[in-house]
């Protein structure tokens, strides 16, 4: 069947984001921010550089100063319902709240290596107790009591890895520098390199909608070099559907089997038929 890629190419400069129903809001701080999670439409949480905490009850309207009494650089932060969450960062900082932020509590990762991702397993819809962080040196931990504790894979690459994707309990996979993909087939016990045919990339997102359909976003070093990928095979194959050379691509996000959009420098609303 032939494959047509439509594509919806948006410039999401700063004066034009109310064009596309995007508002400027005002985190009063100078900051870098690095992770948010939205509870829903009205309450969010975001983390950044220095210990940086903020907290929106009515759609980031208002951003209200939150702290952990932390100072190092936090990376990510996800909450697997109203009150568990966890915040990770540099030199293997894991936080972890039960009272939904009110207080925090340190875990020993066993690493004073960089933290850079962290996921949990959804099954229809409802995030599972099981869990995993990726860092610096190959890292991956995996939990499966809610980030209570955690258990230190070994994935046999020493590369940064960056995005990981779990389509079920079982099967995963995990992207990073030096075009590196690693996947699993079992939980994560073993992992298996994978060839997506291209090198020296720094894959910087990926998401996997089912066991063979996923797709990988990244680019140069530099920011430049955009590249989308996409496998229909479990990751044996790989197609590169896109190559930007004036900006990279993060984050992937499906939004159902033939959709998704990836972020970087544009936005693109990928529709393959």
């Amino acid at each position: 069947m032939k494959t047509i890629i439509i594509i919806l190419l948006l410039a999401v400069s700063i004066p034009a984001y109310s064009d596309y129903g995007w508002l400027r809001q005002n985190s009063n701080t100078t900051n870098k921010f690095s992770g948010v999670y939205m509870f829903d439409q009205s309450r969010a949480i975001a983390v950044g550089f220095n210990g940086l905490m903020r907290t929106t009850t009515n759609g980031g309207i208002v951003w209200q100063l939150s702290s952990t009494g932390i100072s190092t650089n936090f990376h990510k932060v996800f909450f697997l319902n109203n009150n568990i969450g966890i915040i990770i960062g540099e030199q293997g900082l894991l936080i972890r709240t039960t009272d939904g932020g009110s207080t925090w509590n340190s875990i020993s990762m066993g690493t004073s290596l960089n933290l850079a991702t962290i996921r949990f397993i959804k099954i229809a819809g409802d995030v599972t107790n099981t869990g995993f962080v990726t860092g610096e040196n190959g890292l991956v931990y995996k939990t499966t009591n809610a980030g209570a504790n955690w258990d230190l894979l070994s994935t046999g690459t020493a590369q940064l890895l960056t995005g990981i994707s779990f389509p079920d309990m079982t099967t995963g996979y995990a992207a990073g520098y030096n075009s590196t993909l690693i996947k699993t087939t079992n939980g994560g016990t073993t992992w298996t390199p994978k060839n997506t045919g291209t090198s020296g990339v720094t894959f910087y997102g990926m998401e996997f909608f089912d066991a063979n359909n996923g797709v990988i976003t990244g680019g140069s070093a530099s920011y430049t070099d955009g590249k989308i990928l996409i496998t229909t095979d479990g990751g044996s194959t790989w197609s590169v559907k896109l190559n930007f050379p004036s900006a990279n691509f993060t984050i992937p996000h499906y939004l159902n089997r033939l959709n998704f959009i990836c972020r970087g420098k544009w936005r693109y609303n990928f529709k393959i038929v």
